[in-house]
């Protein structure tokens, strides 16, 4: 074998329809035999308009190089047999393969071979490139070596004479692909090249030769060979790969795999068949993990994956799907719902009971029925909150978020004084009148304080000052999100809320006015508590349905009926894993809205399930990745 090391020198009918003349009875028949030879539209589908669920795979282009004739290092005779086994297994997974043998300098690679590379790019394409020949890491850079790279250089001129993977990458970013894969069989040790800055005949070894992750823009993945300031395995034996390369080629077309388990498979037997152990490693910045030969259920997962982003009809949550499936055949679906539906922070639901209080609601045993309290003012909360963004939700008692007895009417809720406390430190004794309870206005004000994000549930007008003859600064359409600043109390007891919309950077004033206090929202029993895992081989906004499937056939052998669910997350402190299990709990919720579940109705109740389900994220009485689902009912 040789190390492709400059150390060594051996080894992706109208009813306008004139129908006059036509029988009834034809008619009719005619109907019936649709109904008959004509399929149901499954439900999951009634969300795929404007295009929104067309299929478009990614185009899959990759960039090979082999170097294997070097004017001042070793031959490495592996890289042509490398480059040839590469392309032909690229080109089995449907990647257009541009091949190039014996790239002689910088100048070879960047005027003529990426210029006519780049001209094949397009926005969203899923891009690879491989590398096989000598190669260095030097500070934090990782370095290609040409074939005519010369032994001595000075440290300001090493990108005159080496290829910059990093460099490469840059490149590439400018053309907005979906995902960078780069391949790299070559050292990533510095070897026999010698700085002569200064005269001085010595250099310094490779740094850890890493990117910052906050440098990357696009999806990325890089696999090395080999670990920073080590040296990468080829062979001398003609027809032979080199062991990473064998190694890679062997799982690299594994029916539905990702490439992050592809790789570590192949890490794996690359470990355990050199000596001593050449360790392969990745640096990842991508939220992707791309199937490079998808199965039938690999796709089916993906479109779920989508249904599930689309019917939350959340552009968060559709950002989510295009980060975590940058590669996905819906993916230009997701960019044009975003391009037709901006932000404009309108709530695609609301409740006016807690979804903390609702969670917190639950009952070891289902002998004790929990009721909780609606708010009286003209905002609500919205369906899904998250603990992890607001952790001073957790120190609101139980009382104070909503929490009653079951039964309890609207004059036992007048004599509870819930949220005394807050209004008494926003106002002195005299302003704070017998009636901020009775109309639940004191309760209200301290959940709207404590929760900060709340919906408007009809058309408000914002004002400069917290003064009606103040001038209107903002008209606030219902349903819409605002970000609570500030609960005050005005002049002869008016209430005054300040807040910001969307994408309004000034804060306005609305006045509050209390309705009649609302019964309380009954939730009944808790009957039963499951956990929903990842789904295992799947995507990871995935989750296993059939949990849920066996916890809904249970409840309806049992006789039950679900008055509410209530969806839940352990608190973690990593960004990019909160955005994850708030998918999962959307797709959680989308299995449940797409689930036959018996529906508690009651006369002046919703029969829609979407309307009985809210979750929180970040709750400290959970713990790992799994979604939390509690069901309430009664019999």
């Amino acid at each position: 074998m040789t190390r492709k090391s400059i150390t060594n020198t051996t080894p992706s009918a109208g009813e306008g329809e004139n129908r006059a003349g036509i029988p009834f009875t034809f008619r009719l028949f005619c109907l019936l035999i649709v109904l008959l030879l004509v399929p149901p539209v499954r439900g999951q589908d009634n969300i795929c308009i404007h295009d929104y669920c067309v299929e478009k795979e990614p185009k899959r282009i990759a960039l090979v190089i082999g170097n294997a004739h070097y004017a001042n290092l070793s031959t490495v005779t592996s890289a042509t047999v490398d480059a040839d086994q590469i392309s032909q297994r690229l080109g089995e997974l449907g990647f257009e393969v541009e091949r190039h043998d014996d790239v002689r300098t910088p100048f070879e690679f960047w005027e003529v071979i990426f210029p006519a590379f780049r001209q094949k790019l397009t926005t969203g394409d899923f891009i690879v490139f491989y590398f096989s020949g000598h190669g260095f890491s030097y500070g934090a850079d990782s370095f290609l070596a040409p074939t005519e790279l010369p032994l001595s250089m000075t440290v300001q001129h090493v990108t005159d004479h080496a290829i910059a993977v990093e460099s490469f990458k840059s490149h590439l970013e400018t053309h907005s692909p979906g995902l960078i894969l780069f391949i790299i069989d070559a050292c990533r040790s510095v070897g026999p090249l010698i700085d002569d800055t200064n005269g001085e005949r010595t250099i310094a070894k490779g740094g850890p030769g890493e990117m910052e992750k906050g440098s990357t823009v696009v999806n990325t993945l890089i696999a090395y060979a080999t670990k920073p300031g080590h040296v990468a395995l080829g062979s001398t034996q003609p027809g032979q790969p080199s062991p990473f390369t064998e190694a890679l080629v062997g799982n690299l077309t594994a029916e539905g795999k990702s490439f992050r388990s592809v790789f570590d498979k192949a890490a794996a037997e690359l470990e355990a068949s050199t000596t001593p152990p050449q360790v392969a490693g990745t640096f990842d910045w991508s939220r992707t993990d791309p199937y490079m030969r998808p199965t039938q259920q690999n796709l089916d997962a993906e479109r779920e994956a989508w249904l599930t982003a689309l019917s939350s009809a959340l552009p968060r949550r559709v950002k989510v799907f295009v980060q975590l499936n940058s590669v996905s055949r819906y993916q230009m679906a997701a960019k044009k719902w975003i391009a037709e539906n901006p932000e404009n922070d309108l709530a695609s639901g609301f409740t006016r009971a807690s979804p903390i209080a609702i969670d917190r609601a639950w009952r070891p045993s289902n002998a004790e029925m929990v009721a909780i309290r609606r708010l009286s003012v003209p905002l609500a909360f919205t369906r899904s909150l998250s603990e992890d963004q607001r952790p001073a939700l957790r120190e609101v008692s139980d009382t104070e978020i909503g929490l009653v007895r079951s039964g309890t009417k609207i004059n036992q809720i007048a004599e509870l004084r819930t949220g005394e406390d807050f209004v008494a430190g926003i106002s002195s004794g005299s302003e704070v009148h017998h009636e901020f309870y009775r109309n639940s206005l004191a309760y209200s004000l301290a959940n709207i304080d404590a929760h900060g994000t709340m919906v408007a549930t009809r058309p408000l007008l914002g004002r400069a000052q917290p003064q009606l003859t103040a001038s209107v600064v903002e008209h606030i359409p219902a349903k819409a999100v605002l970000q609570v600043v500030d609960v005050t109390l005005g002049g002869g007891g008016g209430v005054w809320i300040q807040a910001t919309g969307s994408g309004n950077s000034s804060p306005f004033f609305f006045k509050v006015e209390p309705g009649e206090t609302p019964q309380v929202l009954e939730l009944g029993h808790s009957l039963k508590e499951i956990l929903a895992p990842p789904r295992l081989g799947s995507l990871p906004e995935l989750v296993d349905p059939a949990p849920i499937k066996a916890a809904i056939a249970e409840l309806k052998d049992q006789g039950w009926k679900v008055t509410w669910i209530s969806l839940s997350t352990a608190p973690t402190a990593d960004e990019a894993e909160q955005e994850t299990r708030a998918a999962r709990m959307a797709n959680a919720e989308y299995i449940l809205k797409h689930s036959d579940i018996p529906l508690f109705v009651s006369k002046g109740t919703n029969s829609d399930i979407g309307d009985r389900i809210t979750s929180v994220a970040g709750r400290e009485d959970l713990v790992g990745n799994s979604v939390r689902i509690r069901f309430f009912g009664i019999k």
